[in-house]
């Protein structure tokens, strides 16, 4: 039997930075939780998450999702410039952050950002995997993930549930 890998992720660090842990049979890390364990667990902390995008469709689809599947309080914005608005005033445990917006970029946001994400867990989302800003992103330590994600529940549950260790 081969071994898997369970994605976590490292808290208190940003931009989000995950760590994997083997599990299964014969494997000498954790045993994986399920995805419902994983959904409960998250649950249970009241997560609040920023979505910022600036395609509105797929920002307040995904502010609903996030809200039905996993419980969170969910913020939507649809720029850098308001995200840094919202985050002057308030504070996230993850903000999932678009690469590829007009006017200022993810990675732009990011930098202007990052001294006062205390710890809130960037992740990064793009449509174009391995374009320009994927690579930048990813080059300042970001994780970066595809778009859009709403069938990836157990992707995202184990973000979520990586961010609460």
């Amino acid at each position: 039997m081969s071994t898997k890998y369970h994605l976590h992720l490292q808290p208190g660090l940003r931009p989000a930075v995950f760590r994997f842990e083997a599990f299964g049979p014969g494997a000498s890390g954790p045993q994986k939780p399920t995805v419902a364990e994983m959904i409960r667990a998250i649950k249970e902390k009241h997560l609040r998450i920023l979505v910022v995008d600036d395609d509105p469709i797929f920002g307040k689809a995904t502010k609903r999702w996030l809200r039905m599947v996993f419980g969170a309080q969910v913020e939507y914005v649809e720029s850098g410039d308001e995200a840094i608005e919202v985050i002057g005033r308030e504070s996230f445990h993850f903000i999932f952050l678009d690469l590829m917006m007009p006017g200022k970029s993810g990675v732009e946001t990011f930098r202007d950002l990052k001294d006062r994400l205390d710890q809130s867990h960037v992740i990064a989302m793009s449509g174009y995997q391995d374009g320009p800003e994927w690579v930048k992103a990813q080059g300042l330590g970001l994780n970066v993930i595809s778009k859009p994600f709403a069938d990836e529940t157990e992707l995202i549950a184990e973000i979520l549930f990586g961010g609460l260790a």
